[in-house]
């Protein structure tokens, strides 16, 4: 209710307001509200995907074809205030049948969660008249960080939104803070599940030293359709110089217990080692990243996080074990002009044990024409052990904004 009222009484104040200088406004703020309204911003973004699915737990393949359609409007400033909306359309072109969208039904091929769907996938209110301050209200897209434990899922064709008040505040030098309150989650599978989410990231800027963010994050969902836990971490990144060399880094921990009416005990950790030296286009980085489980103090779990982005891309570990994860990667990237290539290898193990899962190789090519739109190729092999089956995963993706 407090941003509410905020809001509302920033449309009382006079347009120099004493909390916002004229350097303070944004640079589009008009000087009446139908010019706000018709002077706004509108864009179009077009992305078409085919995947195509081999897993050995079905006897028949999956594959899909969909397009990805957003239109979005975003009016201009008046006295800080902004509008936006942007709808969200993903159309099956022909292949429903050919795989299980977690909502066709089709039960005995692999799943591609893309299901067709039409919606209001943004519509919130900002807030820019206080200095150095943001509120916003609404549904929107929330990425924390680099979206391992709260993200929007772009990978997938329906992206994750939130039904969200939230607050950034930068009047500190070198510091961000960032306080967001979800009262809803419109996940990938176009569910929806309520929640009290409290989430509070404080990003530290430590110029040559890197970046320290601090965070805490408090889920609490209705009836426990997600897992609701309190994690408490820290990370440190940045990348040290010499010469033409760069030397990626990250160091992060975190600790998780259960939150709420959680019935299962959670007493689990995180840990991510990044390392790495850059030259030119060149990026090779060694990872090691640990999410604890066992069957006496339960899993570490990122149930908001941009999942995809992690361990392999053959998805087999969205959830994670019931003895933890520990995944091993080795990664070389070369970027340079309209071209990427990325080549990634895991190797997977159980946290309590240290049975084997498998290993998994990675593979992204993309290319960037003149006039904005690319082109993709993807691959994922996974090969598993201990009940994990192999998995190959295929694809091959367009994409263009005006």
């Amino acid at each position: 209710m407090w941003v509410v009222a905020m809001l509302a009484l920033a449309m009382l104040l006079p347009a120099t307001s004493v909390w916002a200088d004229k350097k303070d406004s944004p640079d589009d703020d008009k000087e009446t509200f139908r010019e706000a309204l018709t002077k706004g911003k509108f864009g179009v973004s077009l992305r078409y995907r085919f995947e195509h699915v081999d897993d050995d737990n079905f006897a028949k393949d999956g594959n899909a074809s969909t397009l990805r359609t957003t239109a979005w409007y975003r009016t201009a400033g008046y006295r800080g205030l902004r509008a936006f909306v942007q709808f969200e359309d993903v159309t099956d072109l022909g292949l429903d049948d050919d795989h299980n969208s977690g909502l066709n039904g089709v039960t005995n091929r692999p799943a591609v969660i893309d299901p067709a769907n039409t919606k209001v996938h943004q519509l919130n209110l900002s807030y820019t008249g206080l200095r150095d301050t943001k509120f916003v209200l609404g549904r929107s897209e929330v990425v924390l960080d680099d979206a391992r434990f709260v993200g929007n899922v772009l990978w997938r064709q329906n992206f994750q939104s939130y039904n969200t008040a939230m607050f950034t505040q930068e009047s500190i030098a070198r510091t961000k803070i960032t306080y967001a309150h979800i009262s809803r989650v419109n996940n990938v599978r176009t569910s929806r599940f309520d929640a009290n989410n409290n989430l509070l990231n404080l990003n530290f800027d430590l110029d040559r030293a890197g970046t320290l963010v601090v965070y805490h994050y408090n889920l609490d969902f209705d009836g426990n359709a997600l897992p609701s836990t309190a994690t408490t971490g820290a990370s440190w990144n940045g990348a040290a110089k010499s010469g033409e060399f760069k030397f990626p880094f990250r160091i992060e921990y975190a600790s998780q217990s259960d939150n709420a009416d959680n019935p299962n005990d959670v007493d689990a950790d995180y840990l991510r080692g990044l390392f790495g030296f850059a030259r030119g286009p060149w990026t090779v980085t060694l990872l090691y990243e640990k999410l604890s489980g066992s069957p006496q103090d339960g899993q570490f779990t990122t149930p908001l996080a941009t999942l995809f982005k992690f361990n392999g891309w053959a998805d087999k570990f969205l959830a994670t074990p019931t003895n933890g994860l520990v995944d091993m990667a080795l990664t070389a990237k070369y970027k340079k002009g309209p071209f990427l290539v990325l080549l990634s290898f895991h190797d997977f193990e159980a946290d309590t044990g240290g049975a084997s899962y498998g290993d998994e190789t990675d593979f992204r090519f993309v290319y960037t024409a003149p006039n904005g739109q690319a082109f993709w190729v993807q691959a994922a092999l996974f090969s598993g052990d201990n009940g994990f089956t192999d998995t190959n995963k295929y694809w091959a993706m367009t994409s263009f904004k005006f």
